[in-house]
């Protein structure tokens, strides 16, 4: 496969990070032939002429731009974490932000933005962005400076007139224009763009439409400061489908682009329309169910009852079912479920919504026939009022799983549109190598030289062997790379059965007793679990 020049480009910065991440020596960077500041030219042009496209509604232009914009929001966000212009880094993050944002990919613009906590922020078109931004993804404003278009766009959002908003931001990019700030312009530019596709995409059109119900149902909630003031693709694709508005249906959704506030709407959508007052949503993983729970308990809060089934196969679950009047989301795993109407079968007609999450359960070894068989439980005593929507990140054979779970009744919601965030991976070499790829396995992408710095640990017998941590095995590579990047953010060790974790943590305690010292695992964890 044939890579451009600008692409090269791209790999190097992206190894920057990596190696700053990796906290690599200077002296140890690989050679780096080409200069990544050669490619800001070309990628402000192509945001420039997508806002422009933007503004003038040219569909044609900005469907012609949209495969470049992926390029230049990752352009973007590795120059701003490889730190190489620290004056920079608002431009920076900014424009990876827009980048993001005109590309639909909405979670990573939100994730790039977090990054505005550490920088000050000006009172120019760049303080205005912020805020706007801020307000589409929190409902909130980033602090209270006194700002026109700021004012105007809340203004907007808490009453849908959008066009004075409109003829401001205008007024603001012709101004722009007549003072010969170039920067300002493109910021202008961009603000104008992302508030005329804020108010294309505005909830307060969209969750009416979608739903078939008044704006009157849908006003409490959107005049909730949490309620989403944008539609995401994700939640445009469940609409789009008719499920808002009580349609069976598989759908499929990468993650990271909204899954959890779609489930929601769903909910939400379903009480609003009085289809029925109870939900059950069902997921594979304990963990995801206390997540789920939490997320369901700050969406709904003195709305409807969360109740979380335990785990114990209990008759615990009768007094849930006796008011029938209230609000209540259930949320369990599938073994609790399948004991649940096991026992008491009769309360499947108590259910007016199923959401099974994590649909690709069905080709887990261990539990993948026990969920098929839930789903054909729920199948065969489905009543024609209730609604079953079944989502899953990926699923090969979604079209055989919908005709057989749902019929010709339901609806296959997909868009391969709908991109996750982006990511790479990377593999250990035996060369004390990180080999990272990202779209394909075909070619690699970048590598980091000399990651591992063994170190000699303490003998315990005279005349012993030298020992070194860490060894060249899975376990010893684990923990180091776990302690060199926790300090960036979470780290996961995988072990294929819960009875290895222990072999992991006494090889943790053995290497820390005899002299290597995991700073960073220390710092980044909870004193009373490191004691534990």
């Amino acid at each position: 496969m044939r890579i451009t020049k600008s692409e090269y480009m791209l790999k190097y910065q992206k190894a920057k990070v990596k190696l700053l991440e990796y906290d690599i020596p200077k002296q140890d960077y690989p050679q780096f032939q080409l200069n990544y500041k050669d490619l800001a030219f070309p990628t402000v042009y192509i945001i420039s002429d997508y806002a422009e496209a933007v503004i003038e509604d040219n569909r044609e232009r900005m469907e012609r731009r949209k495969r470049d914009l992926q390029f230049c929001s990752e352009f973007y966000d590795a120059a701003m974490k490889s730190r190489e212009q620290i004056s920079n880094d608002l431009n920076f993050m900014l424009t990876g932000a827009i980048a993001y944002f005109f590309g639909d990919n909405f979670g990573s613009a939100m994730v790039l933005l977090s990054e505005t906590k550490n920088i000050d922020i000006p009172n120019d078109m760049r303080g205005s962005l912020v805020e706007v931004f801020s307000l589409i993804f929190t409902g909130m404003k980033y602090r209270n400076a006194k700002n026109a278009v700021v004012e105007k766009f809340e203004e907007y959002l808490r009453t849908g007139e959008s066009e004075s908003i409109l003829k401001l931001a205008e007024k603001k990019c012709n101004e722009t224009y007549e003072s010969d700030n170039e920067i300002e312009a493109f910021f202008a530019d961009a603000l104008c763009a992302v508030i005329k596709i804020a108010i294309q995409n505005s909830a307060r059109t969209l969750l009416p439409l979608y739903s078939k119900l008044s704006f009157e149902k849908w006003e409490s909630y959107l005049n909730k400061r949490t309620s989403i003031k944008m539609v995401w693709p994700a939640q445009r694709l469940i609409g789009e489908k008719g499920i808002l508005n009580g349609k069976n249906a598989i759908v499929q959704l990468p993650t990271g682009v909204g899954k959890t506030k779609s489930i929601e709407l769903i909910v939400r959508a379903m009480f609003l329309s009085e289809r029925g007052n109870t939900a059950l949503i069902v997921a594979p993983l304990r963990a995801l169910c206390n997540e789920i729970s939490d997320d369901m308990g700050k969406a709904f809060s003195k709305e409807a009852s969360i109740n979380q089934f335990s785990d114990l196969l209990e008759i615990d679950f009768l007094n849930i079912f006796s008011n029938e009047d209230e609000k209540k989301i259930l949320v369990c795993t599938p073994e609790k479920l399948q004991f649940i109407f096991h026992h008491e079968p009769e309360l499947m007609s108590e259910i007016d919504l199923y959401v099974f999450d994590e649909g690709h359960m069905f080709d887990d070894m261990s539990r993948g026939a026990m969920y098929e068989l839930l789903i054909a439980d729920i199948k065969k005593y489905i009543q024609p009022w209730q609604q079953i929507v079944l989502l899953s990140a990926v699923l090969s054979n979604a079209d055989k799983i919908k005709e057989w779970v749902i019929g010709d009744d339901g609806v296959l919601a997909y868009d391969k549109d709908i991109r996750s965030t982006p990511k790479v991976v990377g593999f250990a070499s035996s060369e004390n190598e990180i080999h990272y790829f990202s779209n394909t396995f075909e070619e690699e992408d970048f590598y980091i030289p000399k990651v591992i710095k063994r170190i000699q640990l303490e003998t315990r017998r005279v005349n012993a062997n030298p020992k070194f941590f860490p060894e060249n095995k899975a376990n010893d590579i684990a923990l180091y790379y776990t302690n060199l990047l926790c300090s960036n953010g979470g780290v996961a060790i995988y072990m294929s059965q819960r009875r290895y974790v222990s072999t992991i943590l006494k090889r943790l305690i053995e290497v820390n007793e005899r002299g290597y010292e995991p700073e960073k695992l220390i710092l980044a964890s909870d004193q009373d679990e490191i004691s534990r």
